[in-house]
């Protein structure tokens, strides 16, 4: 930054050379002190903010790497005990179905060294692409990846991933395209798609259903907060869709030791063997000869909710019945 002094010289005797010259040394001499304080640069805020390029989200994880893997991959379960926010067993207070889920997608992957370790102490092994594009930074949706169960989630060397013990691990889900039983009025049961958006905050431009682009109309393209969903459905080959916001989305914290807030999306498992199914600490050695593998298997047990009118278990939106929360039900990393 530039100081501007104002030097006010009075001169009486000398000549007007002299009085030029001296003006001109004083001059010189205050822009080089001014040099040399000077700071970098701060940063220009008024460069505009480059949006995301890309269409959709990547549909494969893939890797180049010869090394050995630690992968993660994803497993559905709607027998799973089903928790609610504090990672109590809970049950369904209105309508309610286990839907099946065809693709999620998880924006952040970290393993814990201890309970009580905070969000970034610990081992991250994936954080998703984010943008400030819709103002607050947020998730870049279409720059993840969503993918089918069984598949690899993410996939790392397992020399980065430091020698140690891991009894806890923190995760976020991003995005859920879940098949429901609907219900219409000229078709009776049939099955719709719902895409919740279950991030903290997520930048979406456009998603696909069922091979059918659709575009953001509540509030556009933009930032759009945990809890909103797209609702498609098909009928007589005509399609209809819905948008919406649920009041709550259940992010399940089984942990005592650490407190989500309102902002946090959050959900927390404790490691179990899976061949003894008791809990156990995650162990990475220091000369690992092997792939390591995790299963991140989640509680779709009665996740789907809705404000019931029919009591007859399926979601008709048609007749005013509206959705409550999709979140999933409790994490159990097996190893």
């Amino acid at each position: 930054m530039l100081t501007f002094v104002a030097v006010k010289i009075h001169i009486r005797f000398l000549n007007c050379f002299a009085a030029l010259v001296l003006v001109f040394s004083l001059f010189s001499c205050q822009k080089k002190e001014t040099l040399q304080a000077e700071e970098p640069d701060p940063v220009d805020t008024t460069k505009p903010v480059l949006c995301p390029d890309c269409e959709f989200p990547d549909t494969v994880w893939k890797t180049s790497s010869g090394a050995k893997q630690f992968s993660v991959r994803l497993k559905f379960d709607s027998t799973q005990l089903r928790l609610n926010d504090l990672g109590q067993p809970s049950s369904p207070g209105a309508g309610a179905q286990s839907p099946v889920v065809k693709r999620m997608s998880i924006d952040y992957i970290e393993l814990m060294p201890n309970a009580n370790t905070g969000p970034g102490g610990g081992i991250v092994i994936y954080k998703a692409n984010e943008t400030s594009c819709g103002g607050a930074k947020a998730i870049n949706f279409c720059k993840g990846y969503v993918l089918e169960e069984n598949e690899v989630l993410v996939s790392v060397d397992l020399n980065t991933i430091p020698a140690g013990s891991y009894p806890w691990i923190r995760i976020s889900i991003a995005y859920q395209e879940l098949v429901v039983q609907a219900q219409s009025l000229s078709a009776g049961k049939t099955g719709a798609t719902l895409a919740g958006f279950s991030g903290g905050l997520t930048y979406l431009s456009k998603t696909k259903i069922q091979n059918t682009v659709l575009t953001p109309t509540l509030g556009g393209t933009g930032n759009k907060n945990r809890g909103y969903w797209m609702f498609y459905q098909e009928v007589f080959n005509t399609a209809y869709r819905l948008e919406g916001q649920a009041p709550h989305t259940t992010v399940v914290n089984s942990n005592p030791q650490v407190v989500n807030t309102n902002t946090l999306s959050f959900v927390y498992g404790q490691f179990v063997n899976s061949n003894t199914m008791n809990t156990e600490a995650l162990v990475i050695g220091s000369n690992e000869t092997n792939n390591r593998e995790i299963i991140l298997s989640l509680s779709t047990n009665k996740s789907f909710e809705w404000t019931e009118i029919t009591n007859d278990g399926l979601f008709q939106p048609e007749i005013g019945e509206n959705i409550l929360d999709f979140g999933c039900r409790g994490l159990l990393p097996l190893f």
